[in-house]
């Protein structure tokens, strides 16, 4: 059976298969700053923010992938403060601690030292704490928790700041950990003012402190949101495509898509085809999906360089279970199908999140199988 072959989803990498497949939500205005930590690559371009400078470090394992790793003076990233708001914001991140929660030393997760302003969470070996607190003009405003983690323990840090007393009834900053807020402070604090003084994640320079684990998926924002349900999730994205290598249809991987509750309606992935593809005179479009919502939720379109979009709409009949969808093409023009340039899947139902996959996509005519379309 004769086949063209276009793409087959053979994505090795999340970034080979996002840069195939662009998506057309937007972050949250209020995320300034999101870097994944698992390769340089991750934190000289983030996400999103100013990109980062590394100094020493490793890359291992952690909750996602990767994280950076901090075990020795002077290894530490360097952000822009720029990333890092002053009256109001919240950073969170990963963890994997290597020591007890009553270790003999100082370990500086992030700290920006503006002096006589300063932002900084460490763990303090006098009290055996994790350490929160902003300097300001004006004023202190620092909170302690106990840690109960053990060396090589996952956790999930997150505090949240605001001079004005806007969250969570009076406070103006608080530590949650593993979503659950574990200390807070009422005091009063100036804004700070960073100056020329950067943001240093795991330690600074000169500094023997340094943060002695892994730190993953690290994010600032410039709001007060208390509800880290969300962890366990590593992207920010509402829509986004991913290379997946355990479920797959043929080949060694498929297109995986996830869609966020609400947030995605309407959002796109668009696959541009170059050079264009010839559908004259094919009659029959196949591919093979699955997802965790059944029914109607997404649609397929094949964009015509003429204008045309030839949209087929796919109804899943059983959750989490492969089925193979086949549209008739034979309708439409030749003159509507002979330059496909691009391949767009649209979100139709955003009533709750949403897992697909995508693979084995081909166009057919008269029997004979022809691998071209998605991909």
């Amino acid at each position: 059976m004769a086949k063209t072959e276009l793409d087959y989803m053979e994505y090795t990498s999340n970034a080979l298969a996002r840069a195939a497949y662009v998506t057309s939500q937007e972050f949250p205005a209020s995320l300034l700053l999101w870097s994944r930590m698992g390769a340089a690559g991750e934190i000289t371009s983030p996400e999103v923010g100013e990109a980062g400078s590394i100094t020493g470090g490793a890359y291992v394992a952690c909750k996602f992938d990767n994280g950076f790793e901090i075990d020795a003076n002077s290894e530490y990233i360097r952000f822009d403060n720029s990333d890092v708001p002053t009256t109001k914001g919240r950073i969170e991140f990963w963890y994997k601690p290597y020591y007890d929660k009553d270790d003999s030393s100082y370990h500086t997760l992030f700290r920006i030292d503006a002096a006589p302003h300063y932002i900084a969470l460490r763990f303090d070996h006098n009290t055996d704490k994790l350490d929160f607190y902003i300097v300001g003009d004006g004023g202190t405003a620092q909170c302690l928790w106990e840690p109960t983690w053990s060396a090589n323990d996952l956790v999930h840090i997150a505090v949240v700041w605001d001079k004005d007393a806007g969250f969570d009834g009076a406070k103006t900053i608080a530590i949650y950990v593993n979503n659950v807020q574990v200390a807070s402070d009422t005091s009063a604090f100036g804004t700070p003012a960073w100056g020329a003084n950067d943001l240093y994640v795991g330690n600074r320079a000169g500094n023997d402190r340094d943060a002695d684990g892994i730190i993953d998926n690290f994010k600032i924002w410039d709001d007060t949101a208390t509800d880290f349900s969300d962890k366990d999730s590593e992207d920010s994205y509402n829509f986004q495509c991913y290379s997946e290598s355990s479920v797959k249809q043929q080949g060694s991987y498929s297109l995986k898509i996830t869609a966020k509750q609400t947030e995605s309606l309407n959002d796109t992935l668009t696959r541009t085809v170059s050079p264009t593809i010839d559908l004259s005179g094919q009659t029959k479009i196949k591919l093979d999906v699955r997802a965790s919502r059944t029914g109607s939720n997404f649609k397929i379109g094949f964009h015509d360089s003429g204008g045309t979009t030839t949209e087929h709409t796919v109804n899943i009949a059983s959750a989490d279970t492969w089925q193979t969808e086949e549209w008739d093409i034979s309708g439409v023009a030749n003159a509507d199908k002979d330059a496909i340039d691009s391949i767009i899947i649209t979100i139709l139902n955003a009533d709750a999140e949403n897992e697909i996959y995508v693979d084995n996509k081909y166009a057919t005519v008269e029997g004979r199988s022809f691998g071209i379309i998605i991909g």
